[in-house]
């Protein structure tokens, strides 16, 4: 791996734009897809020259990813919170490395950046829920309020928040300054997902035991409570029964509450309405077999499963958390209901699937928008803006906005 042999300059002319992502982990939720999406695209750039370094050893899919994408990691391997042995290696990297902007992903990460980043380097976290003190519970410390409020605040240059109700609570609640954070939509390709054939989604419905006329109701994520919500979502199904009996629930994805759910749908009387796929690399075809796509989380940022699903042009019922209303538009592509009500997400449910050629018209529709609101190379030249006015001396970013990029 070759490292730059010259002194630093903040001059887009003189030299390229040298950046650093920081994670804990580049495999799981959708920060660290996000992550890597981004590096993907940034590599792409040859005014941009990126090292990905993990806090943690990283899983094959991980190396796999990298090495396809022609990427540069390096890892280091975290023992305990805040491991002085991995904190001076950090140190020593940051000297080999010298980049012009750190880019942290997540709160813990930030805080590793905050207490080992020598002056000059400029220091930007990515945030995707609901604000500093939301995300400093992942740092799993009696004094994770006090260390991130006072370690990684006062270090950080710039907060980069993935929607705008996110960007609210760190102004209002986490006292961060709108000259500060700005929101930055994330990075991802809205071209079409593969539209499978007749004889794919036949093969599928017959693994998954699926009557021709039943009901498929979809829902994709981490399980993960309370902050995906599925618990939320099989009471809402368990409301449905008695009125929609031909209904089929598939959740696909896995983690560590997936017993719990499993028991609460046997609990309600309705597993054998309800089908838990685990992870799956298929998860196209789900969405093309599914009449109606529900996002029952009670926190979110910029989710994908909502992208994907109107991609697919999958009418959707999805909670009004982070920046999805403002992909649906406040409503008009898709059904929202608030957080943490199972009966109002069962009546959304319902409405929806009386009226299901309405919503597939604007979900169509809202693949569409994503498309045109979200292309790639827009979001992308957001990014690389906001790195180079940092990089340029602007410490004012109360008026910058995604959108003029």
């Amino acid at each position: 791996m070759r490292f730059p042999t010259t002194a630093p300059s903040l001059s887009r002319s003189a030299s390229r734009l040298r950046l650093a992502f920081l994670a804990d982990t580049y495999f799981g939720g959708g920060g660290e897809k996000q992550a890597l999406m981004t590096a993907r695209a940034l590599a792409e750039d040859p005014e941009v020259e990126l090292t990905l370094i993990s806090l943690t050893p990283q899983p094959s899919k991980v190396w796999d990813y990298v090495d396809r994408h022609q990427l540069k990691l390096i890892t280091l391997r975290r023992r305990v919170e805040l491991d002085p042995l991995t904190l001076a290696g950090l140190f020593r990297l940051w000297i080999r490395l010298r980049p012009q902007v750190v880019d942290a992903w997540l709160a813990r990460p930030a805080l590793w950046a905050a207490l080992t980043l020598p002056p000059g380097a400029r220091l930007i976290c990515h945030l995707l829920n609901s604000g500093l003190k939301d995300e400093a519970r992942r740092i799993p410390s009696p004094a994770r309020q006090r260390l991130s409020l006072r370690l990684i605040r006062p270090r950080l240059d710039l907060v980069a928040v993935n929607n705008p109700k996110g960007l609210s609570n760190w102004r209002s609640l986490a006292g961060i300054s709108p000259a500060r954070s700005v929101y930055l939509p994330n990075y991802f390709e809205p071209s079409p997902l593969t539209q499978p054939g007749a004889g794919e989604l036949a093969a599928l419905r017959e693994e998954l035991k699926l009557e021709e006329e039943e009901v498929v109701v979809l829902a994709v994520g981490r399980l993960l409570l309370p902050e995906k919500g599925q618990h939320d979502l099989i009471r809402a199904v368990a409301e449905l029964i008695p009125t929609h009996p031909r209904l089929r629930l598939l959740i696909a994805g896995d983690g560590p509450h997936r017993g719990e759910l499993e028991g609460l749908a046997e609990e309600l009387g309705i597993a054998k309405w309800a089908s838990f796929l685990g992870w799956r690399e298929d998860v196209e075809p789900l969405y093309h077999l599914a009449h109606l796509v529900v996002l029952p989380s009670r926190t979110e940022g910029f989710p994908n499963a909502l992208l994907e699903a109107l991609l697919c042009r999958r009418p959707v019922v999805a909670t009004d958390v982070g920046a999805v209303a403002d992909i649906l538009e406040g409503g008009r592509l898709g059904r929202l209901v608030p957080p943490g009500n199972p009966h109002e997400l069962a009546r959304a449910m319902a409405e929806v699937l009386s009226e299901l050629s309405r919503w597939q018209e604007r979900a169509a529709e809202g693949a569409e928008v994503l498309v045109r609101k979200y292309a790639p190379g827009r979001v992308l030249r957001a990014f690389l803006r906001l790195h180079r006015e940092l990089c340029g001396g602007r410490r004012d970013f109360s008026q910058w906005r995604w959108e003029e990029a």
